[in-house]
């Protein structure tokens, strides 16, 4: 996806310069296209460091396990802990069991740990990487609910829910690029690019800075 987008952004500055016609994006000539994915690489490798470190911390035993993300975003969107059991339960069924405000308690402390030992692994400063794994939780989430509405919109969705609802949506096209568009969508209406978010976590990651700086 990241190959794909860098070679995407190196077409689009070729026609802005007028190297490339509009119409010749679709099939570019062989040497062409050996240039941009020459120039994609180039741009890939810039941030490889910081993508391996990322790698890495997946599979290590102090990756922060996704329903954490999860109930902790919903908390931070609905404000308490009742309020995140009750906007997570909506959508489940008649007399399904759902999750009640100690779960999302729990989750809370347990979400904190998890981030405390996932930092303290890669020796990461807490301040600045903190706040913006929250923040890109907290986005995946809003995301995730967009998704869910626009599923209620289509006929063929409207009383899927849960697992059977993102099978359905993941079979029509793949699950993370509904919730990418659900996230760029939300970005343009706030102004603020989806890539300029994930650039700002990476740079945090890839450059951590000195806590008085950070103070400053």
């Amino acid at each position: 996806m990241l190959r794909d987008i860098k070679r995407q952004e190196v077409v689009a500055e070729m026609v802005d310069a007028g190297l490339l016609g509009a119409g010749a994006i679709v099939s570019l000539p062989p040497a062409i296209d050996a240039l941009v994915d020459e120039l994609a690489t180039g741009r890939m490798a810039s941030i490889k460091t910081v993508l391996e470190h990322a790698y890495d911390a997946t599979a290590a035993g102090y990756r922060i396990p996704p329903f954490l993300r999860v109930l902790s975003a919903a908390e931070s969107i609905a404000g308490s802990p009742t309020a995140a059991a009750h906007l997570l339960g909506k959508n489940s069924a008649p007399f399904t069991k759902v999750l009640t405000r100690h779960h999302v308690a729990r989750a809370r402390a347990r979400y904190a740990q998890a981030v405390h030992s996932w930092l303290a692994a890669f020796h990461l400063p807490a301040i600045d990487i903190l706040v913006a794994i929250t923040e890109v939780d907290r986005f995946w989430f809003l995301a995730l609910q967009r998704v869910r509405e626009n599923a209620k919109q289509n006929p063929v969705h409207r009383r899927l829910r849960g697992r059977a609802l993102a099978k359905a949506l993941d079979e029509q096209r793949a699950l993370w690029r509904h919730a990418l568009d659900a996230a760029n969508a939300l970005d343009d209406s706030a102004g603020l690019p989806l890539r300029t978010v994930f650039s700002l976590v990476l740079l945090d990651m890839a450059c951590p800075r000195p806590d008085r700086v950070l103070a400053a």
